[in-house]
């Protein structure tokens, strides 16, 4: 984890898609453009999967053993 630490202005729309791409392989350059739809969705289930699993952790993390 980068920064546990929420900013205190959430990003921007344009800032959300970019890191969302970014799970996917889009780099950001100046030349690359936007990302497309392809790597925004892949993205957005690598996204999930990231969630699902620190929903496992952090589940079994609280939980007291058996």
């Amino acid at each position: 984890m980068k920064n546990p630490i929420s900013p205190l202005k959430p990003p921007t729309l344009r800032e959300a898609i970019h890191v969302t791409a970014s799970l996917k392989g889009f780099l950001g350059r100046k030349s690359d453009g936007e990302s497309g739809t392809q790597t925004l969705w892949l993205g957005i289930q690598r996204l999930d999967d990231i969630t699902d699993t620190w929903k496992i952790f952090n589940n079994n993390m609280l939980s007291p053993p058996l």
